[in-house]
């Protein structure tokens, strides 16, 4: 059996897709629309929650199948940690998806931003 009809069992294609897509039954568009809405709404706790959480949870996807996680959960759930001062949580945000990436261009910018953060976190 060769590389293709291993990938083209329906095991293997049904859990690709579950993967890609879902989060505890949750399409991504799911939460994504829901952090939006929590975010129009000012609950920006919240949103922050739900971020989190779901980062957590693409990073234990990551050990486990190496999917990478998606730039807009980082980046956005950064901003949001920013807004409401949580800087810890900021870095939180940079450190999993440092540890969860290739080595390469992006890796490098978000280690600059992730030092910046600290000098940051360090004058207040």
């Amino acid at each position: 059996m060769d590389s293709w009809e291993t990938w083209n069992t329906f095991d293997e294609r049904w859990s690709a897709a579950f993967a890609a897509e879902y989060i505890d039954g949750m399409h991504f568009t799911d939460y994504i629309c829901e952090v939006d809405a929590l975010i129009r709404g000012a609950n920006f706790r919240g949103a922050l929650e739900i971020i989190r959480s779901v980062v957590e949870r693409l990073a234990v996807r990551s050990d486990l199948i190496g999917q990478e996680i998606p730039l807009w959960w980082v980046t956005t759930g950064a901003c949001i940690a920013r807004k409401v001062d949580d800087y810890q949580s900021e870095l939180w945000f940079y450190d999993t998806w440092i540890r969860h990436q290739a080595v390469g261009t992006r890796r490098r910018r978000v280690a600059e931003a992730r030092r910046r953060c600290q000098l940051r976190l360090a004058t207040n």
